[in-house]
């Protein structure tokens, strides 16, 4: 076996030569603008003239004006700026731009006079430090300039992103000026804050794109993709049976036809059929076959699943479906659920072709009706239920009762036969016929009030009553009455009666009420009326016994003769009683009218 040969030299400085500009190409420079310089006195930096020996002139160097050039040094960032060391970023020099004194000023836009260009291979830092330095051009030692040709020296480190604008900057040395601009550009198809991304438009097999300002690719129009490579189809064009190579187009895969490769071809020579996948034959209804050129019947090709019975019509067939399918070929499923089958479940989960019950605790069975605890639901009012050997036993509270403890026998002791009747919060007694009652504890008694007309006798008979009339009673009213009663015709005489006696007895009570009221205030009005006639009749009866006293001459001669006047002193009052006559007793007409003015009532026995 011959060994391997290395490729030819020349094949290999060909590939050196195609990946060097790729390698080595410019990422972008700083720029760096003369503005303006001032050295009037024309000295160097040493103090010397720049041409000459000092004159007597002032200032003294003006025999020649200096040869004025600039040189820049571009080293990485350092807080202290060494002047000496290599300018491991770049230099540049500008040629000579005047005398002693000169500014400069663009007037055509990008002019290169007084700018220096320092072009860079790395990604930019953004931070640098910057020596630049003010020469004098000595025609005689313009081979091997020195130190003493130096008029000024400037040094700088700071912060510098690529864009289109600058930093100016002037600095004043010894007798000398120098104002100056400096700015980072990348280069053409260079982005980014350190010009390393690289977008380079352009329209060909590797990339139909444009850069924006950040340096991102920007398809054309009809490109897609990362790289702007894939062509945009047609508008409709099927995503995977076609493609295009250009934008706009519709090319179909293998297999596939159409306007927008959506139409598979089917096998060679089928007749009366389709496909779904490229070169397959799929007969249509009531044909078969290779190539679907044989007619047969369409309940032959079995098109109703799941047992469904097939019927063949005059125009196509018809399916018998179970009760778990539906549709035309029984592929359908119904859904269980929607009616609502399981009766003690947590959910109905319907199924291919059935459904599910997911039966709370307690409960089995399709549909969750058949009860595994024979204690679920059958004590009520909080009884506790125990499972026996065959069967349950309720253990009930207190104040119930029952078999499954459904009888409250404290609120509800019926008595004399009454049912007990559970209403929402209570229960009542259903009292049989003649009771009556909370507890049927009552007798009915029909004859009290008396319903019988002009005092008849009224007996209970079989839940109503009887009248037997009086003696002396006429018959007819009495009998008619009792009649009706038997029959149960006048049931209700005894409320109505009712209804008509208490009325009227509480009316009586009510008249009596006031007319005891009224004669009660009418004798306290006559107690305090006779208690002070009392007292006016007691003092006027004392002014008659003295004026009957003044006369006792007359008097006494007459009580001895004829009789005697007593007196009876009373609580209030003062009662004179005559029990002999008396004759008349002449008096002064002064004293009869004191004595007509004695108003005296009840006393007749007096006379004056």
């Amino acid at each position: 076996m011959r060994p391997k040969q290395p490729l030819p030299i020349a094949l290999q400085l060909l590939l050196l030569l195609l990946l060097q500009p790729q390698v080595f190409e410019t990422a972008g420079h700083v720029e760096l603008q003369i503005k303006l310089f001032q050295n009037i006195r024309g000295m160097l930096a040493n103090g010397q003239c720049c041409d000459g020996e000092p004159g007597h002139t002032n200032p003294p160097c003006l025999q020649d004006e200096c040869d004025t050039y600039f040189r820049v040094c571009l080293k990485e960032y350092q807080l202290r700026v060494a002047p000496g060391g290599p300018c491991i970023m770049g230099t540049g020099v500008t040629p000579i731009l005047g005398g002693n004194a000169f500014s400069i000023k663009h007037k055509h836009g990008e002019d290169s006079t007084g700018r220096i260009l320092i072009p860079f291979q790395y990604a930019w830092p953004k931070s640098y430090s910057l020596i630049l330095e003010a020469w004098d051009l000595d025609n005689d030692t313009a081979s091997d300039p020195g130190e003493d040709l130096l008029m000024q020296q400037v040094t700088r480190s700071g912060m510098l992103s690529p864009g289109e604008h600058w930093q100016s900057f002037h600095d004043n040395g010894h007798g000398t000026l120098i104002e100056y601009k400096i700015r980072v550009r990348c280069d053409e198809s260079y982005y980014g804050p350190s010009c390393n991304k690289l977008c380079r438009p352009r329209d060909d097999y590797f990339g139909h794109y444009s850069c924006d300002i950040n340096g991102n690719k920007v398809c054309l129009d009809g490109w897609a993709g990362s790289e702007c490579k894939e062509a945009i189809c047609r508008q409709g064009c099927h995503e995977t049976h076609g493609f295009c190579k250009v934008p706009g187009e519709c090319r179909c895969h293998y297999g596939w036809r159409g306007q927008n490769c959506d139409e598979c071809i089917p096998y060679p020579g089928c007749v009366h059929g389709t496909c779904i996948e490229p070169w397959r034959c799929v007969c249509d209804t009531n044909w078969g076959g290779l190539l679907c050129d044989k007619e047969i019947s369409e309940c032959a090709s079995q098109p109703c699943a799941h047992g469904g019975i097939c019927h063949d019509l005059t125009l196509g067939y018809s399916c018998v479906c179970p009760p778990e399918w539906t549709g035309k070929t029984c592929r359908l499923d119904v859904d269980e659920c929607q009616h609502a089958p399981c009766l003690h479940a947590r959910v109905c989960k319907n199924l291919i072709g059935g459904y599910f019950c997911d039966c709370h605790e307690g409960w089995s069975g399709l549909n969750c009706d058949t009860s595994t605890n024979l204690c679920h639901g059958r004590c009520h009012n909080g009884g506790r239920c125990q499972i026996l050997g065959v069967g349950y036993g309720c253990l009930c509270p207190p104040d119930y009762t029952g078999a499954q403890c459904e009888t409250n026998h404290q609120d509800c002791a019926c008595l004399h036969g009454g049912r007990c009747k559970d209403t929402r919060n209570s229960t009542q007694c259903e009292c049989p016929a003649g009771r009556t009652g909370p507890l049927c504890e009552f007798l009915v008694n029909v004859c009290d009030p008396n319903p019988c007309p002009q005092g008849a006798h009224c007996a209970e008979d079989r839940g109503g009553y009887t009248c037997s009339c009086l003696e002396g009673s006429e018959e007819g009213g009495c009998e008619s009455l009792h009649e009706s009663c038997a029959e149960g015709d006048c049931s209700g005489s005894l409320w109505n009666l009712y209804y008509i006696l208490v009325p009227l007895v509480l009316l009586a009570l009510a008249i009596l009420f006031c007319c005891s009221l009224f004669r009660w205030r009418q004798q306290q009005h006559q107690k305090s009326y006779a208690g002070n006639m009392a007292e006016h009749v007691s003092n006027n009866l004392l002014d008659a016994v003295h004026l009957i006293h003044n006369v006792t001459h007359v008097a006494d001669e007459t009580q001895r003769n004829r009789g005697t006047v007593i007196l009876f002193p009373g609580s209030k009052r003062e009662n004179v009683k005559l029990v002999a006559p008396v004759s008349k007793i002449d008096i002064s007409n002064q004293e009869r009218a004191k004595l007509n003015e004695i108003r005296i009532t009840n006393y007749e026995g007096i006379k004056v």
